[in-house]
Formats: C-alpha cells, structure tokens, sequence
C-alpha cells in the first residue's frame, strides 16, 4: 500500500459523510432590483419619476440631485453606485482638487518640519 491510498480513503470518506445539499433556486430575473420608492428611502439625493431600466447594460439608472448647498443640478447614475455618489460632476470635480490641495499641503508642511528637526 502507497503513502497516497490511505488519503484517498480518507476523501472518500468525508465526502460520503456530507450531507446532500439542495439545488440553488435561481431568482427569477430583476427579483433584486429595488422599487423608486425603496431607492428614496435610502438614498435622499433620488429624484422622483427617474428610474429607468438601461437594456444594454442590463441596469437600474436614476436620476439624482447634488448635495451641494448651492447646486442644483442633476446627474444619472446607476443604482449600484448610489451609495458612493451624491454630487453631481462639476461638484466632485471641485471636492476632489480641493481634497489633492489640501494633501499637497499637508506633505509640504510635514516635509518643512521635518527639514526644520534636522
């Protein structure tokens, strides 16, 4: 008898002992898409009367309003990235240079000290 027969023996043995699972009922389709009224409880930004379905993409879209205090505009984002979106394009454009400055500023000061420790 072989170093690997024994192994073998044993696999057989566990895969006898597991328990016969069932078949995965598969969800009809869209069973998971999320109703107009469902989105705007969770996501305040949603406009109403703007849920769409996009056939090519096989996606929800809607339409949201930027959280900006003086923005109103509008932008259309899918449903799966309304947890990450809340301004519209030029908004994000402002925030996101406006993050890049202030840690472009915070490395110069943080360099400066130390050049100041040494």
């Amino acid at each position: 008898m072989g170093p690997f027969e024994n192994q073998n023996q044993d696999v057989e043995a566990v895969e006898a002992a597991k328990p016969e699972t069932e078949e995965k009922v598969r969800k009809p389709k869209g069973a998971n898409r999320m109703t107009e009224e469902e989105l705007m409880e969770d996501y305040p930004q949603v406009v109403a009367g703007t849920l769409a379905f996009i056939e090519t993409e096989n996606k929800q879209a809607v339409k949201i309003t930027c959280s900006t205090e003086d923005c109103e505009r509008q932008r259309t984002v899918r449903t799966s990235d309304l947890w990450q979106v809340d301004k519209c394009e030029a908004c994000t454009r402002k925030a996101r240079r406006e993050r890049a400055r202030e840690r472009r500023k915070a490395k110069k000061e943080a360099e400066a000290a130390e050049a100041d420790e040494s």
